[in-house]
């Protein structure tokens, strides 16, 4: 019997692909940050969350294509760290009443990260919703009658 993560093959190509381009853009992220030297303490749980999400999302990348049973979990982990992301770029962009890069409005970062979210709740949704669920264990020969 072939392993499952998911009910269907569609959410499970789909978690393998959004997981991909998240862990190449983070890991791209992580990459320019330790190349810029400038960055200050007060960055330092920011920027420690952003590499151990590109971290992170490598191992969930790996369970999934081994189809591990925790898979599903791990992947639920990993999309509520990105969620935890974005809803600290809500937060200081709200609480930052100065404009941010090349003067980019904080309303900018609002939506664009509340769109963001619902992408990403939606996935977590289709996930939970759609996680393969193994009921039927090995019967023994005795209690095949019983079911």
């Amino acid at each position: 019997m072939k392993k499952k993560v998911f009910k269907y093959k569609f959410v499970y190509w789909i978690s393998i692909m959004i997981n991909l381009i998240v862990m190449i853009l983070y890991w791209n992220y992580s990459y320019s940050i330790f190349l810029n030297s400038s960055f200050e303490i007060k960055d330092l749980f920011s920027i420690s969350l952003i590499f151990f999400t590109a971290l992170y999302s490598a191992l969930t990348l790996i369970f999934l294509l081994i189809k591990h049973k925790f898979a599903v979990l791990l992947y639920s982990i990993f999309l509520i760290l990105i969620v935890i992301l974005l809803l600290k770029t809500i937060f200081e962009a709200l609480s930052d009443e100065r404009k941010f890069v090349n003067g980019a409005e904080p309303i900018d970062y609002v939506i664009s990260s509340i769109t963001y979210l619902l992408f990403f709740g939606t996935i977590f949704f289709l996930i939970q919703k759609y996680k393969f669920k193994n009921i039927s264990d090995d019967l023994e020969i005795n209690e095949i009658g019983k079911l």
